[in-house]
């Protein structure tokens, strides 16, 4: 099930750090990309406390338990490898011992969820969750796959734009005007980009930036997650 209960344990410990006074890059937009960092449980044995940064210090200080969970080390070993810290741009996200930290190569936010695909009830969504626009889309795309890919990109927008979980209606697909085919990504008053992946065919990643910045994904593997296989399931412009 989609719950409230689900989001607070395998969501609230991803980190984003939203800019919101941040200028959007004025260079061409095809000098930019977006490298996707991916690591698999078994990279939790190169983490090392010493590692961390001043706010990862002062999390683990009021959540000790941390320390012994593997999604936390195999996080904080991305950050490490991808040498970034938490004042830094870039997003984070880690379900079921695996991660995924995306680094923007310019000043442009960017958010991402990783979920690992699995039955649930998803027809308690409406209540809380969908805006009409993506019920619509949902009569249309309804295979398992569809429903991540629609949850892991409104959660990627929550991220991105600092945005609450009572706001997850306000955020995601939405009709273009005067089409029915034609479906963009809205948050916070814009036009969003986001791609959609299917890793080693179990696991669905989103990623999502500003519109107006056209980026492409570099990726870079560790762990048994160092080839991972990887499938556009959706590329939203």
């Amino acid at each position: 099930m989609v719950c409230l209960t689900h989001y607070n344990s395998a969501v609230s410990l991803n980190l984003t750090v939203y800019l919101k006074t941040q200028e959007m890059p004025t260079r061409p937009s095809d000098e930019y990309s977006i490298r996707f960092y991916l690591a698999a449980p078994d990279c939790a044995e190169y983490y090392r406390p010493e590692w961390l940064d001043e706010a990862d210090r002062i999390r683990l200080l009021h959540h000790p338990a941390r320390a012994a969970q593997t999604g936390w080390r195999v996080s904080r070993f991305l950050k490490r490898r991808a040498g970034v810290f938490s004042d830094g741009l870039f997003s984070l996200s880690h379900s079921g011992g695996h991660a995924v930290l995306v680094v923007p190569s310019a000043g442009f936010v960017v958010g991402v969820d990783l979920e690992r695909l699995r039955e649930r009830r998803f027809d308690v969504w409406p209540d809380w969750v969908l805006h009409e626009d993506e019920a619509r889309w949902l009569q249309r795309h309804f295979e398992l796959s569809d429903r991540y890919a629609l949850w892991t990109l409104k959660e990627a927008l929550l991220k991105a734009t600092g945005q609450a979980l009572a706001d997850l209606p306000q955020v995601g697909l939405r009709r273009q005007d005067g089409g029915t085919d034609g479906w963009r990504l809205c948050a916070a008053g814009k036009l969003w980009r986001g791609v959609v992946f299917l890793l080693d065919g179990e696991w669905v990643c989103a990623a999502v930036w500003p519109q107006e910045v056209a980026a492409v994904p570099v990726w870079q593997g560790f762990g048994n997650w160092r080839n991972a296989e990887r499938r556009l399931l959706y590329d939203f412009v």
